[in-house]
């Protein structure tokens, strides 16, 4: 989750260290015009969904995760 930017980015990841293709995904419609921040970005407990919050907008997005990662098997 950026702050200034609203956008969450995803990567692809090779198993040794090395991110690529980054994906942007927006967190704020394309019609909003006031200042905004992003502020959290939680995955939720089943490992199904993202919550990201926008602080300015005062709103929660939530994303469904398409692929699920292992977060704690890589050392970064």
């Amino acid at each position: 989750m950026t702050e200034l930017t609203s956008e969450v980015i995803s990567f692809a990841y090779d198993g040794k260290g090395k991110l690529s293709d980054p994906k942007y995904y927006p967190t704020l419609p394309s019609d909003f015009n006031g200042e905004n921040k992003g502020s959290a970005i939680k995955i939720s407990n089943d490992n199904k969904f993202i919550y990201v919050s926008n602080r300015g907008q005062d709103a929660i997005v939530v994303f469904l995760k398409i692929k699920v990662i292992i977060w704690n098997k890589f050392k970064l």
